[in-house]
């Protein structure tokens, strides 16, 4: 078996970067990852140990804000006949067909 110390200073390896690709956020989960790869159990801890939240934020995240609603947006309705009839008024564009090129000849 090998030593995980070991296989971080032989390749040269950032750990932050490590943990990062691994996916790997708790010492739990760098155990999980050293018994998948046949590596021993790292000797030092490499993250923090979990802080309990205060009591203070766990009352804060309790409360629940009521949701609001928002107005919809009322489109003034004078706006729209206009641009209608301007849009009307214009006689529709005739499509131009393209004269073919005639062969000359020599």
């Amino acid at each position: 078996m090998i030593e995980f110390e070991w296989y971080i200073k032989r390749a040269k390896i950032d750990l932050n970067l490590f943990f990062k690709v691994e996916n790997i956020n708790s010492d739990e989960d760098l155990i999980e990852y050293c018994k998948l790869k046949n590596l021993s159990i790292p000797k030092s801890k490499y993250f923090p140990d979990p802080e309990p939240e205060p009591v203070e934020q766990a009352k804060q995240l309790e409360v629940i804000k009521p949701k609001t609603t928002r107005r919809k947006r009322v489109k003034k309705e004078a706006q729209q006949p206009k641009e209608a009839e301007s849009k009307d008024s214009k006689p529709p564009q005739k499509t131009r067909r393209r004269a073919t090129r005639k062969k000359t000849s020599k």
